[in-house]
């Protein structure tokens, strides 16, 4: 009699599992509807066998046509080349592998970015696959109306622990992406190309030396890294450190880009293979992917003023993120900062590109 129970018990539950994940399913694809039409752009008036990639919005429709064709799992829409080259997570994979078996819909949180001098497209969002909300990072290359790079990040499940979980609950929450992200600079503004390049990557070398000052930082930079604030955020404790004498440590997260910096939290990482595939000089926009070691020079770091502070054992391992930052520049200064990663299998030096 009590197995008949169990037994009914697992089947009722079951079903009502079934039922619930076809309901939640419904809304996301109701609350969210294709990227195009979030875009308010109509396909049909871009032709993607004929648009030009130097063109802004062709490479917005390639964009917005990968992201309709990735939610309809049914890569044979997309206009390929036959050399094309497609990574998850620094991962080769066929089309129509990885996220394409899982993805659901698009959110509402949406960052484009388009090169019209190298026809690179980028994008960064939500992306809800059958059992959660990610954030995601796509880079398309064009050439001769066709896709011949296809690059994505896409953290899912790998960030599962960091911060208590809640960065593996943050894409869920993301409604709207800041709005500098989608403001054209004015001419008195923009830098030269070369310019934006070294002010996005000055930011690494800051990384490296434990130094802020040697980052072309606003005084307005904000960072976001999957979903969350990781700077001007006093409501988290990032990251996680133990002062080795038992001193009331800074609040890290609460601080500002520079001041963050120079406390050397992030002295103990290093970067390998940095890239800068997508620089939109019209938006002031810079994507660079890197491989992001952290603790590759060890687990503590000696902060001013406060002594040496370590990661917390179990905390402490050495991992290798593939990493993407959107960096956006005005007259020369990062303002904006949005980052997506995921942590890989393994601590390789160069990545698949």
């Amino acid at each position: 009699m009590t197995s008949q129970r169990s037994s009914d018990y697992v089947r009722f539950s079951s079903t009502v599992f079934a039922v619930a994940t076809a309901v939640s399913l419904l809304f996301w694809s109701a609350a969210f509807p294709p990227a195009a039409a979030a875009r308010n752009l109509n396909l049909s008036d871009v032709d993607l066998a004929t648009c030009s990639n130097g063109d802004r919005e062709c490479l917005y429709a390639f964009v917005d046509a990968y992201l309709d064709a990735l939610v309809a799992r049914d890569p044979s829409r997309l206009p390929v080349g036959p050399d094309l080259k497609f990574t998850q997570n620094d991962t080769v994979l066929h089309l129509g592998e990885g996220l394409w078996r899982t993805a659901r819909a698009i959110g509402s949180y949406q960052i484009y970015a388009a090169d019209t001098k190298t026809g690179e497209a980028g994008f960064m969002g939500v992306v809800i696959t059958d059992d959660m909300a990610s954030m995601f990072a796509l880079r398309l290359r064009i050439s001769q109306h066709r896709i011949t790079e296809i690059e994505t990040i896409v953290p899912g499940k790998t960030i599962a622990g960091v911060l208590d979980g809640r960065m593996e609950k943050a894409p869920a929450k993301l409604v709207t992406a800041r709005p500098g992200y989608r403001v054209a600079l004015k001419p008195a503004e923009r830098v030269s190309r070369r310019a934006l390049r070294g002010a996005a990557d000055s930011y690494y070398d800051g990384v490296e030396q434990g130094d802020g000052n040697i980052v072309a930082f606003s005084h307005k930079c904000h960072r976001i890294e999957d979903g969350i604030p990781l700077v001007n955020n006093p409501n988290i404790v990032f990251p996680p450190m133990v002062s080795e004498s038992g001193r009331k440590l800074p609040d890290f997260a609460a601080m500002g880009c520079r001041r963050q910096f120079n406390t050397r939290i992030w002295s103990t990482d290093s970067i390998s293979d940095r890239r800068y595939p997508l620089i939109d000089e019209q938006y002031g926009i810079v994507f660079v992917y890197t491989l992001y070691h952290r603790f590759s020079k060890g687990s503590c770091v000696d902060l001013p003023g406060h002594g040496q502070a370590c990661a917390p054992r179990g905390q402490d391992a050495p991992a290798t993120l593939a990493l993407v930052e959107a960096f956006k520049i005005r007259r020369g200064k990062v303002h904006e900062m949005e980052s997506i990663w995921s942590v890989l299998p393994d601590n390789r030096i160069r990545s698949q590109w």
